[in-house]
């Protein structure tokens, strides 16, 4: 950990303003008051890279909206929390003036995706998928790559599982959109890919 970060204590809690002053802020989460790191591998890092790839170019083609990867963050939230997706779009007409703020966004994205790894603990997504929903976001991607699936939630909590061979889609979200699922991670090696 940064030694600016270590010279915190990790037991209480702070502010969104001291968080802001941390350098590598994209590296962390403020939750609840408390400082997360987020650890994320160059595999997820990677496919969250594939999925913002897909997600740029969407958005370009179709005068969409803004993207951005996981150092875009987000003060949406209640107080003394600010997330920062793996991939985060908002559609045009939303930022007064479509002008960027230097800081976090202060407005709910339409859609953020969350690259999975081994590391995430079970109730740390169930509770960024409950401030995702508080918040208003739209529609929230989980994408697995070590099991190669996307789990798909929204506001009214229902949740679809996607395989490799399934399309993952923007729904009314962002219509139009789509990818395989199979498509946003690395290929398999021939022998690999015959015992699956």
């Amino acid at each position: 950990m940064i030694a600016e970060l270590d010279e915190l204590d990790l037991e209480a809690t702070i502010s969104v303003r001291p968080f802001n002053l941390l350098p590598d802020q994209h590296r962390y989460e403020l939750v609840d008051g408390m400082v997360e790191e987020k650890d994320m591998g160059s595999l997820y890092s990677w496919v969250g890279g594939e999925l913002y790839a897909h997600l740029r170019d969407y958005c370009r083609a179709n005068t969409y909206g803004w993207v951005w990867h996981a150092d875009a963050g987000f003060d949406c939230f209640h107080s003394d929390t600010v997330r920062f997706p793996d991939v985060a779009v908002l559609r045009f007409g939303r930022l007064t003036n479509e002008e960027l703020p230097d800081g976090h966004i202060g407005i709910a994205p339409d859609l953020a995706a969350e690259v999975v790894s081994p590391n995430d603990r079970i109730d740390d997504l169930e509770r960024k998928l409950l401030d995702y929903r508080r918040a208003g976001v739209r529609l929230v991607w989980l994408v697995y790559p070590a099991s190669r699936i996307a789990r798909v939630h929204r506001p009214d909590r229902t949740i679809t599982e996607l395989t490799e061979n399934d399309l993952l889609t923007g729904e009314t979200v962002l219509p139009g959109f789509q990818v395989r699922v199979g498509d946003l991670f690395p290929v398999r090696p021939a022998a690999q890919q015959a015992k699956a």
